[in-house]
């Protein structure tokens, strides 16, 4: 049975490295498909691919993206190609695609790829069972998944909650689900600003925790 827990904000890699190592707590491969140009989740790395925690723990850190960034090990668009890993070749995915659903015109939008639009049927497909399925498939263990209510347009009623956005495949059972709240400040329509409605300007993230049906 999934349990539910409200999480004080905290730094992500801090959230992160909490969660990756409470799962993972004798050790295990890692693999992020979604890893940025600064590889935020992961900063606690400090660049390491393999490293050993004080009680000796192992572990090792594989990464990709869909660009070509410096550290990543190799670049894959899972959304519309196989990840080249062997099935059930990893312990854990952390999957945290980019949650804006509106373009961000500045550089940080042109290295995460969100410096384009996309419907809100298009932004499902990063939480579609095909894509979530492709991570079970290659993960012996848990597939953690982050993501984020959503307006759409931002300047309207129409609320979309990511309990009804993500769709998760068969072979993947909810474990946990925890919850941040926080204000959105890039969404374009505050209180002050409403003219014909008002509806609240917070919304919340999560962070999907799966295990492996025959974990």
């Amino acid at each position: 049975m999934a349990y539910t827990a409200s999480i004080t904000p905290k730094p992500i890699s801090d959230f992160t490295k909490e969660l990756v190592l409470f799962y993972l707590d004798k050790g295990g491969i890692i693999y992020d498909p979604t890893a940025g140009k600064e590889n935020y989740q992961f900063q606690w790395l400090n660049g390491q691919k393999r490293f050993i925690t004080f009680d000796g723990n192992k572990y090792i850190y594989i990464c990709s993206d869909i660009k070509p960034f410096k550290h990543v090990d190799f670049v894959c668009d899972f959304v519309n190609s196989d990840i080249p890993l062997k099935d059930k070749s990893v312990d854990l995915v952390f999957y945290d695609p980019p949650f804006g659903i509106y373009a961000r015109k500045d550089k940080r939008g042109e290295d995460y790829n969100t410096n384009i639009s996309r419907d809100m049927e298009t932004w499902k497909v990063y939480y579609s069972k095909e894509v979530l399925k492709k991570f079970a498939n290659v993960s012996r263990k848990w597939v953690i998944v982050r993501g984020q209510d959503q307006y759409c347009p931002p300047a309207s009623l129409n609320f979309y909650p990511f309990s009804q956005i993500i769709q998760s495949p068969e072979d993947l059972v909810l474990h946990a689900i925890y919850v941040y709240r926080f204000s959105y400040s890039r969404i374009p329509l505050v209180r002050a600003r409403m003219k014909r409605y008002q509806r609240p300007i917070t919304t919340h993230s999560y962070t999907y925790v799966y295990r492996l049906k025959d974990y």
